[in-house]
């Protein structure tokens, strides 16, 4: 498992280390296996992209690469943050709710957590969308190919 905090500490495989301070891009590869990455936000508007193959967080300061990752979830912080969620080629459940956007499907789960803005792409597969209200309530229920059900 690899953390990462924008303080410019990496934790990775249970070993705690510090990122320099001129290090301006951090590239990361499972390479294979069930690979899980937790990244936190800056306080900055971040941009997070989270997607099968291949994701990246990008702030003012740093931009973090991820590739072959099967668990991602990413802590936009504090800042008016932007998530673009794609979807992987089987059929997957993307849930959104306050603070909150999750896409489970293909063996991949991506989260991400106080993002202002949520965008997801569903390019194939039988996808379905969950969004629910502050108090829990289920707003939209979207099955692919079979129309639109509120609550």
């Amino acid at each position: 498992m690899v953390l990462l905090r924008p303080v410019g500490l990496s934790k990775s495989n249970g070993v705690l280390r510090t990122i320099g301070a001129n290090v301006g891009t951090l590239k990361f590869d499972g390479l294979g296996g069930n690979d899980t990455l937790k990244f936190t936000g800056s306080s900055e508007d971040d941009a997070i992209t989270l997607a099968p193959g291949s994701s990246s967080f990008v702030s003012n300061d740093y931009t973090v690469i991820a590739n072959h990752f099967e668990s991602i979830t990413a802590n936009g912080g504090t800042g008016d943050n932007v998530v673009n969620i794609k979807d992987t080629s089987d059929n997957d459940v993307l849930t959104i709710q306050p603070g909150l956007a999750e896409l489970i499907g293909g063996g991949s789960t991506f989260r991400a957590e106080n993002c202002s803005t949520v965008v997801a792409t569903s390019t194939s597969g039988q996808d379905t969308v969950k969004i629910y209200d502050t108090h829990g309530r289920r707003l939209l229920h979207r099955l692919a190919n079979r129309g639109i059900h509120d609550r």
